[in-house]
């Protein structure tokens, strides 16, 4: 007989995002380890449909308020948990009170759980400044999973400290990258172009980019930018390059986050995969550009920087001036 788990998180497709990918390409393999997967989630802009199916694994959305911010709460996630009857709750991310939900529904129902942090940067720095608080508040559920799993070192670290558990009580599981075979015929874009995915807010960096392009153009007159994704920042970030006179040049659009076969075409087809965030755990979008070959350049903070200390990315800080960020583009277009 098959077991139930029950994956609870605060978004899932259409939403794009990392933690969404990640709850996605868990919950395809699953099965083929005699589990059967769900996946409940909320909807702040109560649009979507209630259930839903994603590649056969059934979707359960409960409405969360406030509808213009992410703080998504979401008291329908208690009874829709005793509703599924899973045999393990999986809470995927920490960053909003869905965790909170989750973890007291199944306790409630006393079904064992585990968390993955899937910790994340934030545009608001009232946000970012009270998470150390969050994460103690959380403490006595979290103190009750079964697992915590982090998806980098630096993060287990991190939640051991401030949680005050022992390290043995969390495992690191890095985000994996996998994308669907593109075949033999794909080449890459006649421009060279620097493809750049995240849901566009601003801590993702994608102004970074922008704000560097002026001096990549003086060098690589042909050289395209293309940024992949959706989010508040989308208005600023097409404002910034009209600004910057390199609109011509530039390319903001979104990708379906189910249309994986056309994600992968778009990665294939890009000369580098660039990432300046301000923060980020293990970025799914960067372990998909690094399983195709393509060469990344990320920031030097969190979990990045742990890419680039095993070799499979560049890193450079921060607070690198835009000329600087622009000529560490233009060698790895260059030389990749």
């Amino acid at each position: 007989m098959s077991r139930r788990v029950l994956h609870v998180t605060g978004q899932f497709f259409p939403v794009m995002g990392g933690i969404e990918s990640h709850v996605y390409e868990v919950t395809r393999r699953l099965p083929g380890l005699g589990w059967d997967c769900a996946v409940l989630t909320t909807d702040n802009t109560h649009a979507l449909p209630r259930t839903d199916e994603v590649d056969g694994i059934p979707v359960t959305r409960v409405r969360a308020w406030p509808r213009r911010r992410d703080w998504r709460c979401a008291p329908g996630l208690v009874p829709a948990v005793r509703r599924a009857r899973p045999d393990l709750v999986h809470v995927q991310g920490v960053h909003t009170l869905v965790p909170a939900f989750a973890m007291l529904a199944a306790l409630l129902a006393r079904v064992p759980y585990v968390v993955t942090f899937h910790t994340g940067g934030h545009s608001s720095a009232a946000r970012v400044a009270v998470r150390g608080l969050q994460w103690r508040l959380l403490r006595p559920l979290l103190a009750r999973a079964e697992r915590l799993v982090c998806v980098a070192s630096f993060e287990r670290d991190h939640f051991a400290s401030v949680l005050r558990l022992p390290a043995n009580r969390f495992d690191v599981v890095p985000n994996g990258g996998r994308l669907p075979d593109v075949g033999p015929g794909l080449e890459m874009t006649p421009e060279p172009t620097v493809l750049c995915v995240g849901r566009l807010e601003r801590y993702k960096g994608q102004h970074r980019l922008l704000a560097a392009w002026p001096a990549v153009l003086r060098q690589i007159p042909d050289a395209r930018l293309l940024l992949i994704g959706s989010g508040p920042e989308e208005a600023a970030l097409h404002r910034q390059a009209a600004d910057l006179r390199v609109g011509s040049s530039v390319e903001i659009r979104a990708i379906d986050p189910r249309d994986r076969a056309e994600m992968a075409r778009t990665v294939a087809s890009a000369h580098v995969f660039a990432l300046l965030s301000t923060y980020e755990a293990h970025p799914v979008a960067v372990m998909e550009a690094i399983s195709l070959g393509r060469p990344a350049l990320v920031t030097a903070t969190s979990g990045l920087q742990e890419l680039a200390d095993k070799g499979w990315a560049q890193s450079v800080a921060l607070a690198t001036p835009a000329d600087a960020v622009a000529e560490r583009l233009v060698d790895l277009l260059r030389h990749p």
